[in-house]
């Protein structure tokens, strides 16, 4: 009898809680996807060059990293967050400034060659945040999960706002050249970045895997 309870009750237990995605677990899911995809900019910092290469499958691909010409270092030293200085014949030092420290994302060294040493720098202009889950669709397989967000932005990215101190650094080319040249993919930070008060809507599916919910897009 004993036994026959205590299955019993694992019964109840196992249909009480739910197989399904609710709001709570909608929210949880939506927040953690987004706040791993960030939107930003990456240089090379470190001892770079117009003769630096980068081995990818073994093979060397050029990498002309000549300051003047990367609009991401030049929005980075225009930052504070970098500076660049001559390190010999067609070569810089670009070093990381207190602020270039205290702010980067991410940072990963290149293998030195042909007297380039560098690193890639991230960082990081906007991260999408969730503000309310609207809809949850779902069964013990999959879900749906519409929502409303806005850009929660770092001051470099409200640099980048209309009355910011970096849009009005660059001109209209630099701008748009930019915005082209920012990591974190769909959907793309717009430059001008917008005001606070900015909200959207988006939609993500969800499919339910051993380790929980998992993005299925």
């Amino acid at each position: 009898m004993r036994i026959a309870m205590l299955l019993l009750l694992s019964a109840l237990i196992g249909c009480s809680s739910s197989k399904v995605m609710d709001a709570d677990a909608a929210t949880k899911a939506v927040k953690a996807y987004l706040e791993i995809r960030k939107k930003g900019i990456q240089v090379e910092t470190g001892r770079i060059g117009t003769g630096c290469v980068l081995v990818n499958n073994g093979q060397e691909v050029p990498m002309d990293l000549t300051p003047d010409s990367d609009i991401g270092m030049l929005v980075a030293e225009r930052a504070g967050y970098v500076s660049v200085t001559p390190d010999g014949a067609a070569f810089w030092k670009a070093d990381l400034t207190g602020p270039g420290k205290a702010n980067v994302d991410i940072q990963k060294s290149a293998p030195a060659s042909k007297g380039c040493d560098y690193q890639f720098t991230r960082f990081v202009l906007a991260t999408r945040e969730l503000t309310n889950v609207t809809r949850v669709v779902s069964d013990e397989s999959n879900a749906e999960v519409e929502f409303t967000w806005k850009w929660n932005t770092t001051e470099l990215g409200r640099a980048f706002r209309e009355d910011g101190k970096l849009y009005a650094m660059l001109s209209p080319s630099q701008r748009e050249n930019f915005s082209l040249h920012l990591y974190g993919g769909s959907p793309q930070l717009p430059i001008p970045v917008p005001p606070e008060n900015f909200t959207d809507k988006d939609t993500l599916k969800f499919k339910r895997s051993a380790g929980g919910w998992q993005p299925n897009r």
